[in-house]
C-alpha cells in the first residue's frame, strides 16, 4: 500500500516539558510514513534532539529571533515536502494511536478542505474549568478551526499562501476565513481528538484573553471577516460598548455551555472576568490606534 507522506508541525517557545510530552505522544503512531518537525521560535534554552530520546522521525528548526506561530508554521511546512500536514501545539498531546491515520483519511475524503479535530481541555483548577467552558466543540463560533489540531494538503496550503505573518495571534481565524472565501470547506471530526493542557492559572488566562482581544479587531474587522460588523470601530465607541458587550457575551457563553456542563453557572463570574479581559484588549488596540493617528 502506498501511504501518503505526512509531516506533523509543532511550533514551540520555552516549554520544554510540554514539548517533550507532545513529541513522545506522537512517536508510536500507527502510521508508517510520517515525520515530526519542531520549530524552535528562539527559545532561551534551544530545543535538543536528546530531549526526545533520539526519536528518528524528529527534525528541529530554530528561528534566530522570535517570529510567532504563523511564521514558525510557515517555515516548518515550507522546509518539508509532504502530501499532508498536521498541526499541533506544544502544550497538546495525543492518546489515540490512529490520530494521524484519521487525519489522512479525512483529507482523502474531503480533498479541498481544512480538517479540524476535537480539543479536550485538561485542567483541575477552577480557573481552568471556567476557561475550558469558553471552548466550543467543533467550528469555533461557527467560523474557524483551531490550529492546535488541524490538517490540510500541500495543495491547499499553497492555494492559501500560508499563514498571514502580520498577525501575532488569531492567525487560525484568518487562515480559516480566507479558506472559506476561496471555496475551501472547513470540516470537523470529533473522533480525531487531542488533549490540551494549557496554563490554567488565573493570571495567565487573563493575560492570554487580553492578547486575543488586542488582535481580534485587526483580524476580523480589518479583513471584514464573519462578525466584524459588531465590533466598534473607534476608541469612543469601544469604551461605550465593550462593557455591555462583555456582559452579553458572558451570559451567552454560559447559556451555551449549560446543556452539557450545568456547573458552568457557578463559574459565570470567572467567565465574565475572562470576557472583560478580552474586551480590555480590544479597547487597548483602539487606544493605541487613536493616539497613533493623533500624533501623525
Amino acid at each position: 500500500m502506498d501511504w501518503p507522506s505526512i509531516v506533523v508541525i509543532i511550533p514551540t517557545y520555552g516549554r520544554k516539558k510540554q514539548l517533550v510530552r507532545c513529541v513522545l505522544s506522537l512517536s508510536n503512531q500507527d502510521y508508517p510514513n510520517y515525520k515530526i518537525v519542531v520549530i524552535d521560535d528562539a527559545s532561551p534554552e534551544p530545543v535538543s534532539h536528546t530531549w526526545f530520546k533520539n526519536i528518528k522521525q524528529v527534525s528541529i528548526l530554530r528561528n534566530k529571533t522570535n517570529q510567532k506561530q504563523a511564521a514558525s508554521r510557515n517555515r516548518g511546512i515550507r522546509s518539508a515536502n509532504a502530501d499532508y500536514y498536521i498541526l499541533i501545539d506544544d502544550d497538546c498531546y495525543v492518546a489515540d494511536l490512529n490520530w494521524i491515520k484519521k487525519h489522512v483519511s479525512l483529507n482523502q475524503k474531503f480533498p479541498k478542505s481544512l480538517i479540524g479535530g476535537k480539543i479536550i481541555n485538561v485542567t483541575d483548577s477552577l480557573w481552568g474549568k471556567a476557561r475550558a467552558a469558553l471552548t466550543r466543540d467543533g467550528l469555533q463560533y461557527g467560523s474557524f478551526l483551531q490550529t492546535m489540531n488541524l490538517s490540510f494538503s500541500q495543495t491547499t496550503f499553497e492555494d492559501l499562501g500560508g499563514f498571514n505573518e502580520v498577525f501575532g495571534e488569531l492567525e487560525d481565524v484568518d487562515f480559516s476565513q480566507r479558506a472559506k472565501r476561496q471555496g475551501i470547506s472547513l470540516k470537523y471530526d470529533s473522533s480525531t481528538a487531542i488533549l490540551h493542557q494549557f496554563n490554567d492559572q488565573f493570571r495567565a488566562i487573563l493575560k492570554r484573553n487580553f492578547q486575543y482581544g488586542k488582535w481580534v479587531v485587526p483580524v476580523r474587522k480589518g479583513q471584514h471577516f464573519d462578525g466584524h460588523w459588531i465590533l466598534p470601530g473607534s476608541l469612543i465607541t469601544s469604551l461605550v460598548l465593550y462593557l455591555p458587550l462583555s456582559i452579553i457575551s458572558s451570559l451567552a457563553q454560559v447559556l451555551l455551555a449549560l446543556p452539557k456542563q450545568p456547573a458552568t453557572i457557578f463559574l459565570s463570574p470567572l467567565i465574565f472576568c475572562y470576557t472583560l479581559a478580552h474586551s480590555a484588549g480590544m479597547v487597548c488596540y483602539h487606544w493605541k490606534k487613536h493616539f497613533k493617528e493623533d500624533s501623525l
